[in-house]
């Protein structure tokens, strides 16, 4: 019995290194001189059927942000947490399985939550400092404001809003919804 749970625990640790590897794939891909070298090539044939996957679930199909390797990189840290569990717990239970499940997936939703936060106020910060004629900002509110405008226009009955206020309304709601979402699934847990 000792050797099965052996076995769960190498498993876990193969998917940890694969995890790993695909995390060192897409830094590659930003660095073109080590994308296009024999190292770069082999990741990619290691690791990009996977990654390519869940290149269908990007929500942001529209923009230049591509988060698809969050939720890539999100499933390996799933089926490794499941993995260890079993293989540190030296048993297998449907509520064992439930509670990594939720805490893996909360802990992708809260990463998610936490980028965009950040990127919202620092949007929000440079708004509020009149830097905003850069193409950066183009390109920030191009993933942005379909959220901040949906968000503000709920609350708002969509009426007409300056940027900065939907801005403010937006960055409020999302960090009250992370912290909502984190008690609930830390009572859940």
């Amino acid at each position: 019995m000792s050797f099965i749970f052996g076995l769960f625990s190498a498993a876990a640790s193969a998917v940890s290194l694969y995890s790993l590897l695909c995390i060192v794939r897409i830094f590659f891909t930003w660095l073109p001189d080590l994308n296009y070298s024999p190292f770069g090539k082999l990741l990619a044939a290691v690791c990009d059927p996977w990654l390519n996957i869940f290149r269908k679930f990007n929500p942001f199909k529209r923009s230049a942000l591509d988060i698809s390797p969050m939720f890539a990189i999100g499933a390996l840290m799933l089926i490794s947490s499941v993995l260890k569990q079993i293989a540190f717990r030296r048993s297998f239970s449907p509520w064992m399985l439930f509670a990594v499940v939720i805490s893996i997936l909360w802990s992708i939703c809260s990463s998610i939550l936490t980028f965009f936060n950040v990127l919202l106020a620092i949007r929000l910060i440079a708004e509020l400092l009149n830097r905003t004629q850069n193409s950066i900002w183009y390109t920030m509110d191009s993933v942005l404001n379909p959220i901040i405008y949906k968000v503000s226009g709920f609350f708002l009955r969509n009426r007409f809003v300056r940027p900065k206020t939907a801005m403010i309304i937006t960055l409020g709601c999302s960090v009250l919804l992370q912290f909502a979402l984190g008690m609930l699934v830390s009572r859940i847990i």
